[in-house]
């Protein structure tokens, strides 16, 4: 089964940023279309939308507040509902590791839901620009994707879809561009099964750790930034504390130079360009090929094939080295800096199933807004009770007590009306500034939708400003 969806929001920050619009598609194994899902929801009170967002999918200030629509907090909880029914499924995307992803996987967990529901029990994940990128690489006699005003390939949904016969796309509709991307993944299909067919098994951590562990020769293609660079790959070394974060050796590099680096070493080696050693998540579809798919370009071609043996036998007998990479691995996320935002925490452990807060969770979910407001207290990870505050904060303050709620509208204030350029969100007066920017040049229908945008950003900074004007 799979699942082809998309999503709408009130900007590019996955974190900060939220879901207005969800569209999904379920099919069966052949592509049919069985089930359709679509939702709209309300503004939270201390998202602060893009003016930029906005213009460009036509979502207007009412459709943010239109009292009909249903909170965010539902509309989180009836996507993720409906996303565990239709589990387990591949869910698939139109570039959707860039934002679809981060994005939903934020929704899950700030509304106290499993973030990682696309990639665990039995689902995977995927992208269908990047199958329709591996596609055109691989199979280029018969997917060919359309050029842009200067000459070079493009992969915008609004370009593909009607270059591969599919309608033009309506690239800021949820549903249009789930329906979109479900007729461009036929399209490829029908054109090249072998190249779906194995860029559908890299969708499934485990058959992509299946495939690095034979200790063969693979072809790993990155699509980045326009670019796409294929390099002839072994695996060689795994996180000891994460199956998915694994690493493998360009066999265009002589190995023999880096099998008694240190794993500080390594970790070093894991930054610098170009990589003799690259990093990648098997939860994240890398484009894994057999090595006989390889093209010219491939570097690790021109090394003569008796040379290339030789660098795989050496990996290959040298498990203290392969160790020493997965110690790397693990260092090089412990040197991160710790997040000390919440929305930048959602990576951590989710409560396991029977734990303690799991049954908080699920009484949450099942409770009332002053049972909700309760249970906020009671939570053992602090992160999920501040996580559970804020839901009852947005949906109904007054069950809050007097401490929390001050301290809510505070936070709140800060959100909204902070002038300070350099936090991670879009505070009021970024917003108005982007706001009277788009104005300068806009015209016409354009100019009069702006100027609404900007009338709904001052109404809410009004109404941030009464807030703080009364907190003690």
């Amino acid at each position: 089964m799979f699942v082809f969806y998309d999503l709408e929001a009130t900007g590019t920050s996955a974190a900060f940023d939220q879901i207005v619009q969800v569209a999904a598609i379920r099919t069966d194994a052949d592509l049919n279309p069985i089930e359709r899902f679509e939702a709209r929801c309300r503004r939270l009170p201390w998202v602060v939308p893009s003016p930029a967002a906005l213009r460009v999918t036509g979502i207007t200030p009412a459709m943010l507040e239109d009292s009909r629509l249903p909170s965010w907090y539902d509309l989180a909880q009836e996507t993720g509902a409906c996303f565990r029914r239709w589990s387990p499924a591949i869910f698939l995307g139109w570039n959707s590791f860039v934002f679809d992803e981060p994005l939903l996987r934020q929704t899950f967990y700030q509304s106290l839901q499993q973030p990682f529901l696309t990639s665990a029990g039995g689902n995977g994940r995927g992208c269908v620009m990047r199958i329709a990128q591996a596609a055109a690489l691989y199979a280029s006699d018969r997917i060919k994707p359309p050029h842009d005003h200067r000459g070079r390939p493009t992969f915008r949904l609004d370009h593909v879809a009607p270059a591969f016969g599919c309608g033009a796309a309506d690239s800021h509709d949820a549903m249009a561009d789930a329906e979109a991307a479900l007729c461009v993944a036929r399209r490829v299909r029908n054109a090249t099964p072998p190249v779906w067919a194995r860029m559908i098994q890299c969708a499934h951590k485990h058959a992509v750790l299946a495939a690095l562990a034979e200790a063969e020769p693979l072809v790993l293609t990155d699509f980045t930034y326009g670019r796409v660079v294929s390099r002839l790959v072994i695996a060689c070394g795994r996180h000891p504390d994460d199956a998915m974060d694994v690493a493998v050796f360009d066999l265009a590099h002589d190995p023999t130079p880096y099998l008694e680096r240190t794993a500080e070493e390594i970790v070093r080696l894991l930054a610098r360009s170009p990589k003799v050693i690259r990093a990648l998540r098997a939860t994240a579809q890398p484009a894994l090929m057999p090595a006989e798919w390889a093209s010219r370009e491939v570097a690790a071609l021109n090394v003569p094939p008796g040379e290339r043996h030789r660098r795989l036998d050496l990996i290959a007998s040298r498990p203290d080295f392969r160790a020493r990479v997965g110690e790397a691995l693990r260092l090089r996320r412990l040197s991160m800096q710790p997040p000390s935002l919440i929305e930048h925490r959602w990576h951590e452990r989710f409560p396991e199933t029977g734990s303690d807060d799991a049954a908080r969770i699920a009484r949450f979910h099942a409770g009332d807004w002053p049972s909700r407001a309760g249970l906020a207290q009671t939570f053992a990870d602090a992160k999920l009770a501040d996580l559970a505050r804020r839901l009852v904060f947005a949906e109904n303050p007054d069950t809050l007590g007097s401490d929390d709620r001050t301290a809510l509208l505070r936070w709140g204030v800060d959100r909204v009306l902070s002038e300070d350029a350099d936090v991670p969100w879009r505070a009021m007066p970024m917003a108005l500034r982007e706001a009277e920017n788009l104005l300068l040049d806009a015209e016409g229908a354009h100019r009069d939708f702006l100027a609404d945008v900007r009338r709904h950003l001052e109404a809410i900074a009004d109404h941030w400003s009464a807030l703080a004007a009364g907190i003690c």
